[in-house]
């Protein structure tokens, strides 16, 4: 089924086209549902999906991930995050950080980073097909005022995106939404399942105990061999 039009949503639901445009309005500032940026038909972000699918052994993501990332932070010590894109954030869909003491904060399903601003965000974004990543950066500017502006020319006109996609992998040193600002680092890859980007895994580690070079150094290759072990397994 096609995405409907506004028009076709205040028909759907024999609402005036004010209130439902109203409506539409606050549920994309939620979240919950975006605009495609070409042909004006609106479309759920992952989080009605998220919301849709009850408990996690019930998501084939996450049940698909679940034993290989503790096995790698069982191995590497470091811990990991797989994240999905919701609107204009990235959400947790599973963490090892309670595995590990090689952690400041503990993250949990459901909690979320501005897109911009992470590591995985921005492997979302390079790796995500041409209308998806349209339609997330022009809502991008159309919220500027809540995001890094710079960070958003950056992303648009810099070419970083085609450097994370020709590397194969996105990093953020000194992550600064985090509650403890600057104290980690983070390296995430993409997850693809038919082709299609899924989501991204993230390894976090502490900013003072290695260079971001040393990180890849080490740590690229066995994360980007966990992101193959969960796409096979979905």
């Amino acid at each position: 089924m096609r995405a409907p039009t506004l028009t076709e949503i205040a028909r759907a639901t024999d609402l005036p086209y004010p209130t439902a445009f109203r409506i539409v309005q606050t549920l994309v500032h939620e979240g919950v549902i975006e605009q495609e940026r070409f042909r004006k038909r609106y479309r759920p972000t992952e989080l009605v999906r998220s919301l849709a699918s009850g408990f996690q052994d019930d998501d084939r993501l996450v049940a698909a991930a679940q034993a290989n990332m503790q096995s790698f932070t069982a191995e590497h010590l470091w811990p990991l995050a797989l994240s999905v894109r919701v609107g204009n954030r990235m959400m947790i869909k599973h963490a090892t950080h309670k595995m590990t003491s090689q952690t400041f904060i503990n993250y949990f399903p459901g909690d979320t980073m501005p897109l911009l601003d992470c590591a995985s965000g921005r492997a979302m974004l390079a790796f995500c097909d041409d209308e998806e990543r349209a339609t997330v950066l022009s809502g991008l500017q159309d919220s500027r005022a809540e995001t890094d502006s710079m960070g958003l020319q950056i992303m648009c006109e810099g070419g970083l995106l085609e450097q994370i996609k020709g590397d194969g992998y996105a990093t953020m040193a000194r992550t600064r939404f985090t509650e403890l600002p600057g104290k980690t680092s983070a390296m995430a890859v993409p997850v693809f399942h038919d082709g299609k980007l899924v989501a991204t895994l993230t390894l976090i580690f502490f900013a003072n105990a290695m260079t971001m070079e040393e990180a890849v150094q080490k740590y690229l290759e066995p994360l980007g061999q966990l992101s193959q072990r969960v796409a096979a397994s979905m």
